[in-house]
């Protein structure tokens, strides 16, 4: 068993430890994160763990977003969908390993039904893909997008990769994760992807290295797709703070003082709109009488001023 494992080593470069320790898992992906600290082999700063971590928490939310969606958004809203957020809370971390300071994060998978065959039917070698896999896919494509236009953007000074590659998975909520994860100091790390062979890959995926000039670019790429394509579908609630129009009836100008639904920060900041004649004799009603109104658009960032365009949805929220 010994020098099973050995070969085995040898011809998929991993540790025999790590196969051995595979054979008594349940079935599940598996992504390496290998953080570069100073200090001690084996060690690594709390303050450099912690926003690895919530990093990390962060990019499995955002892949699980892409893969629901039938049209990956560039700016993801602040508000997931709730299986995306259950596929989150059942991601597990695994323990640390040997070389420089390691995280791993397990994936469980389900395991493949069992194929009802006839005498006269072909079995099947690629078992239906479950969310778990799609969501494991997505979020290697989207990292491995991330640094192609990192690097294109450090070559060329050209940020126009980062929304070419958003129908594979990119976003402005990847690269910032992507960014958390290397602290303050934008330190290096690695990405490295384990399949489960329940559910076979069918290509050689290479570890993912992003170095702090990547993490910079990464960073400049999230504010372009923020500036350039803001949120979709965002619901805003505030209060009217001034309203403008040329002429005493039509449409108007409105700010709103208020917060994105969904942010746990409740960030506030103003919200420019221009509303039809109806809306913004609701606007004005809300204003008069010290009621809150919620907008639902398309948020779109200018410098640090956000302005609500298209406007779908506008209503008065009678506060008593």
């Amino acid at each position: 068993m010994a020098e099973l494992l050995d070969t085995l080593g040898t011809v998929e470069d991993r540790r025999p430890s790590e196969i051995l320790r595979g054979l008594f898992m349940p079935s599940s992906d598996t992504q390496y994160l290998r953080l570069q600290p100073l200090g001690p082999p084996g060690t690594a700063p709390l303050l450099d763990v912690v926003p690895a971590l919530i990093g990390l928490q962060e990019l499995m939310l955002s892949a699980a977003t892409s893969a629901l969606s039938l049209q990956p958004q560039s700016v993801q809203p602040p508000v997931r969908p709730s299986q995306a957020r259950n596929f989150v809370g059942g991601v597990r971390l695994g323990q640390t390993q040997v070389g420089s300071y390691i995280i791993a994060v397990q994936t469980a998978l389900p395991q493949p039904e069992p194929q009802q065959l006839s005498i006269f039917d072909t079995p099947s070698t690629n078992p239906a893909e479950p969310f778990e896999r799609k969501v494991s896919r997505t979020l290697y494509a989207g990292i491995l997008c991330a640094r192609d236009a990192a690097e294109h953007a450090l070559k060329t000074n050209d940020l126009s990769y980062f929304e070419r590659f958003a129908p594979t998975g990119l976003s402005a909520n990847l690269c910032e994760a992507l960014v958390k994860i290397g602290g303050k100091e934008g330190q290096s790390f690695d990405l490295q992807f384990n399949w489960s062979p329940d559910y076979p890959i069918g290509l050689e995926t290479h570890p993912l290295t992003f170095r702090r000039r990547s993490l910079e670019a990464l960073a400049d790429g999230a504010k372009d797709l923020r500036a350039r394509l803001g949120e979709r579908d965002v619901r805003v609630r505030g209060t009217v703070v001034r309203l403008h129009r040329e002429a005493s009836e039509g449409p108007g100008e409105v700010t709103i003082s208020g917060y994105t639904l969904g942010d746990e920060y409740q960030r506030n900041r103003r919200y420019r709109m221009l509303l039809a004649a109806e809306p913004y004799s609701e606007a004005n009603r809300a204003h008069e009488q010290g009621h809150e109104v919620q907008v639902l658009g398309d948020v779109e960032m200018s410098g640090n001023r956000a302005h609500i365009r298209s406007v779908h949805q506008f209503q008065v929220v009678d506060v008593d």
